[in-house]
C-alpha cells in the first residue's frame, strides 16, 4: 500500500521528529540530574517542578529543531564539563 504523501514530504518531517526527540532527550537528562539534587534535600515533587520541567524539555527540543547539532552539541558539552 502506498502512501498519500509524497516521500521528499516525509523525510524532513522524520529528521525534524529525530532532531526534537535529541534536544528532548538531553534536556529530560538535565531534568532528571536536577530533580536527583533538589529531592535529597526536599523530598517531594510539586506541580510548578513538573511544569517547568516540561517547558524546560520542550524548549531544549524545540531549540533543537531550530538551530540542529548545535544546540545538542552544546548541551552534550555542558553535560560533559559537570562533575557527577
Amino acid at each position: 500500500m502506498k502512501s498519500n504523501y509524497p516521500e521528499s514530504k516525509l523525510a524532513p518531517l522524520t529528521k525534524i521528529a529525530i532532531q526534537f526527540l535529541k534536544g528532548a532527550a538531553l534536556g529530560l537528562i538535565f531534568v532528571t540530574i536536577a530533580y536527583l539534587y533538589f529531592t535529597y534535600f526536599t523530598p517531594g515533587i510539586a506541580p510548578i517542578q513538573i511544569a517547568i520541567s516540561v517547558v524546560f524539555i520542550t524548549l531544549c527540543g524545540t531549540l533543537s529543531v531550530i538551530w540542529g547539532n548545535k544546540v545538542v552539541d552544546t548541551l552534550w558539552k555542558i553535560l560533559e564539563s559537570s562533575p557527577f
